[in-house]
């Protein structure tokens, strides 16, 4: 594709899509959060727990959320989520762990 049909996007473009990966960056290098998520794979019954109040669970363990933020903790079967979506300037950024596919950004 020519560069002069490029030229209407502007940088301002793309700051969602930076605001996303930058969300990600933080969430991914949060050590609070990463001791937490090593703390419910090692305990089914804390993730119980953090299943019936994920935002006291994450306040109790210092975990500092981007403002804007939903935490959801689910479970299915052996199977175990946490999920933290932020939405900001209309956008909504998902960033999430399962136990089975791993991390995950969308």
């Amino acid at each position: 594709m020519p560069w002069e049909s490029v030229s209407t996007f502007t940088l301002t473009s793309f700051a969602p899509i930076a605001r996303g990966h930058e969300i990600a960056r933080e969430l991914a290098t949060n050590e609070n959060l990463i001791t937490a998520l090593g703390e419910l794979a090692a305990s089914p019954a804390l993730r119980d727990q953090a299943a019936a109040d994920p935002l006291a669970f994450a306040i109790s363990r210092g975990v500092t959320l981007p403002k804007g933020s939903v935490i959801a903790v689910r479970r299915y079967n052996q199977v175990w989520e946490v999920e933290i979506t932020v939405e900001e300037g209309g956008y909504t950024y998902t960033n999430g762990f399962n136990s089975s596919r791993g991390f995950y950004h969308r």
